[in-house]
């Protein structure tokens, strides 16, 4: 029996024991929640206030008290710091509403407006407690404010149209710039917007820009179509300057255009003239080597002394000896007047064939010589190649070079004849001075070659001229095409420039590489060819 009630005994002690760690336990666990609670309270946005019923402030977190300078809240009501618009304080029954309400708190002068919202809790004595929030919605009212300034402050037309054109709205800038009045309708000012397409961009939310002109003034003018609202609101922009700027800027690209276009000829006639030049020195070498053997007259000279001699002698003075000397003078003569006629022959031949090749050339050259021929034209590109190697064709030949020509002969592109027939000339002639340098170098002749050849990429044409020349050093490459820069002595550094410029008109590009000095170099000239319709 008394093992029986000491067993009972050390039992209870255990639960008891038991219990106390338990209510240990959960006193920390509450504390716990309760610092996790703080801390939340603490570090919430928004003023958060717990007060009495009848309004005595029981606690309040960090950013109200930031909100009014941490000023001493204890015993102190919630009306000595909230108030109505007209500063007066508001009683806690005030505040007390089921919905949101707006109201004030000064704070060093600086009126800040609140939203409230109000709830009831108990708290474990099961007392009513009340809890306050605040939401500072001052900035964000002035940041509303400027937006409702907006289209006044604007120094751009801003305005509002209905579906009939009429404006509902409008800042001062629009009145003074387009004179709306009352009886003003925007349809009678725009281009594009009407009744059909002002519903569609309401409809459908959708924005569209239009380019206009009012009294000597440019605008790009958008419209937004406001579904909800069932309007289109206007924002205009002065683009009077920029135009008149533009306008400058053409007007002097159309300058630089012309000077290109001027020079590109004037380059072109001195190639020609230079290969003509150099036909006629050929003419007139070969003139002089005619002179001076017509000159000489030896041929004419023997003959006559034949013929004096035969003059002199009677028939029967004619012996064996004699005849064997004329027979053999005459047979010298016959051979001399045969030379003669040969050469004669040679020289009238090679006269008529470098005066068919100046032909040719003069002729050629007339192709591009025309002002007026700045429109562009349907090219093709083999003919346009072909008719630039002919007037170089005297100066390939003269120095032994190997011209390979390839270029596909469908190729068809729609261009201002000149600049491309200039571009094309240029990097044929730079292939051929190049060729010139490395040989004057070398002083000795080489297996010289030009290769002029094309491949079709997409919807263009790659002309690419290659040649075994003196090359381009790599420091150079990037500056081939500089306004000015030149790597020939007597180079003005216009023609790659101008080159250049062109391609860029046609929505072409020109392009030159090189592996080094002495390792040749390639034009690349790549132009849209003719789209098909």
């Amino acid at each position: 029996m008394l093992r029986s009630k000491k067993q009972e005994y050390l039992n209870l002690v255990e639960e008891n024991e038991t219990l106390k760690r338990e209510l240990l336990n959960n006193k920390k666990e509450l504390a716990k929640e309760r610092l996790y609670s703080e801390s939340i309270f603490e570090t919430i946005s928004d003023s958060l206030i717990f007060t009495e019923n009848d309004g005595t402030i029981i606690n309040a977190n960090n950013t109200f008290r930031d909100l009014i300078n941490h000023v001493q809240t204890k015993n102190k009501n919630i009306g000595d710091f909230i108030l109505d618009k007209n500063n007066r304080p508001l009683t806690i029954n005030d505040l007390r509403k089921p919905n949101e309400i707006t109201c004030y708190l000064s704070k060093e002068g600086d009126k800040r407006e609140l939203i409230s919202s109000w709830r009831q809790v108990l708290n474990p004595q099961n007392k009513i407690i009340n809890i306050f929030m605040f939401k500072d919605i001052t900035e964000f009212n002035k940041q509303l404010k400027s937006y409702a300034n907006f289209a006044q402050l604007n120094p751009s037309p801003v305005f509002r149209l209905d579906t009939m054109g009429n404006v509902l709205t409008s800042n001062l800038v629009s009145m003074e710039l387009f004179e709306i009045f009352d009886d003003f309708n925007w349809f009678d000012i725009s281009f594009d917007l009407n009744e059909e397409m002002a519903q569609k961009l309401i409809q459908h939310s959708r924005i569209h820009i239009e380019e206009l002109k009012y009294k000597d003034k440019y605008f790009y003018v958008q419209y937004r179509g406001i579904k909800n609202n069932n309007y289109i609101n206007v924002y205009a922009f002065d683009v009077t300057e920029q135009k008149i700027n533009e306008k400058k800027i053409k007007e002097l690209q159309d300058e630089l255009i012309d000077e290109a276009y001027n020079q590109g000829i004037a380059e072109n006639s001195v190639h020609v003239l230079h290969n003509i030049g150099n036909v006629l020195t050929s003419l007139i070498g070969k003139g002089d080597e005619l002179k001076k053997s017509l000159t000489k007259r030896a041929t004419t000279h023997l003959f006559t002394k034949v013929m004096n001699k035969l003059n002199s002698l009677n028939y029967h003075e004619l012996d064996e000896k004699i005849y064997l000397n004329l027979r053999k003078s005459l047979n010298t003569i016959l051979e001399a007047f045969l030379k003669e006629e040969k050469t004669l022959i040679e020289t009238n031949n090679f006269t008529m064939n470098e005066s068919i090749r100046i032909s040719e050339i003069i002729s050629t050259q007339q192709k591009y010589a025309n002002l007026k021929t700045k429109m562009n034209s349907v090219l093709k590109v083999e003919d346009l190649v072909n008719d630039i190697v002919t007037m170089h064709k005297y100066r390939i030949e003269k120095r032994n070079i190997n011209l390979t020509l390839k270029v596909c002969p469908r190729a068809e592109v729609f261009v201002e004849k000149v600049g491309l027939s200039q571009t094309i000339s240029n990097a044929i002639v730079n292939a051929i001075e190049s060729i010139d340098q490395r040989a004057k170098a070398h002083n000795k002749n080489e297996d010289w070659k030009l290769d002029i050849t094309s491949e079709i990429l997409e919807n263009k044409i790659v002309l690419n001229i290659s040649d075994n020349g003196i090359g381009i050093e790599k420091e150079n490459l990037d500056k081939l095409f500089n306004y000015g820069f030149s790597t020939k002595k007597r180079g003005s550094g216009f023609g790659l420039h101008n080159c250049a410029n062109y391609m860029k008109t046609i929505e072409g590009n020109i392009e030159i590489k090189s592996d080094g000095h002495n390792k040749g170099a390639r034009t690349l000239i790549t132009i849209p060819l003719k789209q098909t319709s």
